[in-house]
């Protein structure tokens, strides 16, 4: 009676730990997914940046470029037009400031590039950490598996001496039980 109640004690530790084992991997490898996902998509985020800034500095360009030549010529028809000028110099200052303004496009949309890739970087860190978890855990679920069945196996081997009562240990605790040499052993404080 008391083997049948063992063997269907490890029975359900076995099922338990099997139960635990594929939880564990299922979670962990839909974390690894996601963090894939949103990678991809702050990589893609990274790219786009980087696209709208070519339109938004090709249209500050046309625009820039627009204002500059009608100030040339409303320089030139009102006479302050001309080399060494007071219009001229005016223009000269428009063109500076018009690179300026596409420096400070390409600036700003580069800075939201490079956070959109370390956002990626980060997700593709997670998705690492979330695959070895994963295998951690069916790796972690076969070794309690196992410890569940050799203790199940070790049921009522092992007396306390007081009475003859039996008592369920681990296989570790059987060991050092077992082997003289373990009991001596600087790891196993008594």
């Amino acid at each position: 009676m008391a083997g049948t109640m063992g063997a269907a004690a490890t029975v359900l530790s076995v099922v338990g730990g099997i139960s635990q084992m594929v939880n564990g991997y299922s979670n962990y490898s839909s974390q690894a997914k996601a963090a894939d996902i949103n990678a991809d998509v702050a990589a893609a985020n990274a790219r786009n940046t980087l696209i709208e800034s070519s339109y938004a500095q090709d249209a500050k360009l046309q625009e820039g470029k627009q204002y500059i030549s009608n100030q040339y010529v409303r320089n030139l028809q009102s006479g302050a037009g001309g080399a060494g000028t007071t219009g001229d110099r005016a223009v000269a200052k428009s063109a500076y400031n018009l690179e300026k303004d596409l420096s400070l496009i390409a600036y700003n949309y580069e800075t939201k590039a490079i956070d959109f890739l370390n956002q990626s970087k980060m997700y593709k860190y997670e998705s690492k950490v979330a695959k070895a978890n994963a295998v951690n855990s069916l790796v972690m679920g076969g070794l309690n598996i196992g410890n569940s069945i050799l203790a199940g196996t070790n049921v009522g081997k092992a007396s306390s001496g007081a009475g003859g009562a039996t008592y369920q240990s681990g296989p570790m605790a059987q060991y050092v039980q077992s082997n003289p040499y373990a009991r001596n052993s600087k790891l196993f404080l008594y």
